[in-house]
């Protein structure tokens, strides 16, 4: 009953926002929407979680002002209802005294004074988002279309990767890293959950010269980067699933 009125007053909080996927971080490099295609899994490829993206979006919004009502309390509360009923809206208060309530207020507080707290491994440890220590997989391969070019042409980066053990909410990452010195790019793709079979990400461009990517001559790498929670997030509950290589060069 409780997790429907959660939902109900959700949907009035979200009627205006776009349907998305979780915003997992905000990334220092330039980042694009990856191309994700699931290939061939044991079960059909898994819907958005609707309890998780709840959490998700709550926190976007309200961590930083949970974190200024715990300052403002020295970093304690007794009881839920303290810190949730300060809150700006009845829909956050009303979502932030279930996800307290979930676990308790004294490990809502923990949670919420970890270091770097963000809203990914916040849901995760909350059990709203799934999560799982165990998820496994390999990438097998990292490569571009052609494999080298001169400055013009149209380059698709790709990697194929396999979940041998499912993954809880996670991301997948395709970076590009020039070896001159230019800015890295990457393309990104969130999922909730992958279940075990085979997938692939791909992200295309065309080196021509620009700002602030002049594509000149020579090697580029191009790592895959497969992941529970955030790529490089450093919570317990995050962690890297696979990694791997590839390369294409820009040619004269």
């Amino acid at each position: 009953m409780m997790f429907l009125l959660l939902c109900f007053f959700f949907s009035i909080f979200a009627e205006s926002r776009p349907t998305r996927l979780p915003r997992l971080q905000e990334n220092k490099i330039k980042t694009y929407n990856g191309v994700h295609k699931l290939i061939q899994a044991s079960v059909d490829e898994p819907q958005s979680n609707y309890g998780c993206e709840v959490c998700l979006d709550f926190f976007d919004e309200a961590l930083n002002p949970l974190l200024d009502i715990l300052a403002g309390q020295g970093g304690i509360a007794a009881a839920c209802y303290e810190i949730c009923s300060l809150l700006p809206t009845q829909t956050e208060q009303i979502i932030c005294g279930f996800l307290c309530d979930l676990v308790g207020i004294q490990e809502f507080v923990y949670l919420l004074n970890t270091y770097n707290p963000e809203p990914t491994t916040l849901c995760m440890s909350l059990d709203t988002c799934p999560s799982n220590p165990n998820a496994a997989g390999k990438i097998n391969i990292v490569t571009s279309s052609p494999k080298a070019g001169p400055q013009g042409t149209t380059f698709t980066v790709s990697s194929g990767y396999s979940i041998t053990t499912a993954t809880g909410l996670g991301q997948t990452l395709l970076i590009v890293i020039p070896l001159d010195g230019t800015p890295p790019w990457q393309y990104e793709v969130d999922f909730y959950t992958l279940p075990p079979g085979k997938y692939s990400i791909s992200g295309s461009f065309t080196a021509t010269p620009q700002i602030p990517y002049p594509y000149f001559p020579g090697n580029y790498v191009i790592t895959c980067e497969v992941c529970e929670g955030l790529c490089g997030g450093g919570h317990s509950n995050e962690f890297y699933i696979a990694q791997a290589n590839g390369s294409f060069i820009i040619t004269k």
